[in-house]
Order: structure tokens, then C-alpha cells, then sequence
């Protein structure tokens, strides 16, 4: 289940000019998005709770990228 609108976020990210690139490649999983942007890549967490995965909260896809990044 989506619980927030990360609509603004995904079409900033998606966008060449917020890069200073010709193109963005964006790869799609259940749990995120990478967003491929010359010699960078972004991910964003889905703003989604599953049954195995709760990212429904900005706080707690915050912890989740902590944990990731350590």
C-alpha cells in the first residue's frame, strides 16, 4: 500500500536539468527507485507499507537509508 505522494520528488529526480544531464535512467523495485544520472545514482525509498516492509513513514526511510549507508 502507496502511503504518501512522492510524485514532486520522483518528477525532480527524473528530470535531466536537476542533474545537469542529457538523460536520466530510472529503475523501479518494489521497495525503491534508482535514479541513474551521469557518473551518480539516487535512490529513493518507496513511501510503501507491505506485510515484510514498513517505509511508510519519512522517519523510518530515513533509519532505513542510516542503516543502509553504515
Amino acid at each position: 500500500m502507496i502511503t504518501e505522494d512522492q510524485s514532486s520528488v520522483v518528477a525532480f529526480l527524473s528530470s535531466p536539468t536537476t542533474h545537469a544531464v542529457a538523460e536520466v535512467e530510472r529503475i523501479d523495485t518494489h521497495a525503491s527507485m534508482v535514479f541513474l544520472a551521469g557518473t551518480r545514482a539516487w535512490k529513493l525509498k518507496r513511501a510503501v507499507l507491505y506485510d515484510y516492509l514498513d517505509f511508510s513513514t519519512a522517519d523510518r526511510r530515513h533509519t532505513c537509508c542510516d542503516a543502509e549507508v553504515a
